[in-house]
């Protein structure tokens, strides 16, 4: 009878299964050609940009570093590449979850001073 080779499990022949390496391979395959195409899309859009936008105030124009970006369409083929997962994000919703970042990064967390630390440190190297 053979055995599950990950439990060690006696199984029948009509209940075992093997991997389709054909398939695997394939997959492996198109995953890598994924990872490719992503690798290049960080390396390109990735980058920060030195950008000149006008004052709010006074209209005049002055230069910061930010995001490259890119128009609906191109963000709609380029998102083809894993559509899993967006990869893109409009930049007012990106401007807001930033905002609300900072913010949490700078409120400082009302239990903060009552809090006892998850582990501490003995005096031989151990943990306790």
């Amino acid at each position: 009878m053979p055995k599950c080779h990950v439990t060690g499990i006696g199984i029948r022949l009509e209940d075992a299964f093997i991997l389709d390496r054909k398939h695997a391979y394939q997959a492996l395959k198109e995953l890598r050609g994924k990872l490719s195409v992503l690798e290049r899309l960080v390396a390109e859009l990735g980058e920060l940009d030195r950008v000149e936008v006008p004052d709010k105030r006074t209209g005049e124009l002055f230069t910061r570093v930010d995001s490259r970006m890119v128009c609906a369409s191109v963000a709609g083929a380029l998102s083809a590449i894993w559509p899993e997962k967006n990869l893109f994000i409009r930049w007012t919703d990106w401007k807001a979850r930033r905002k609300e970042t900072i913010q949490s990064l700078k409120a400082p967390s009302s239990d903060e001073s009552n809090t006892k630390p998850a582990c501490s440190v003995k005096e031989n190297g151990g943990v306790a």
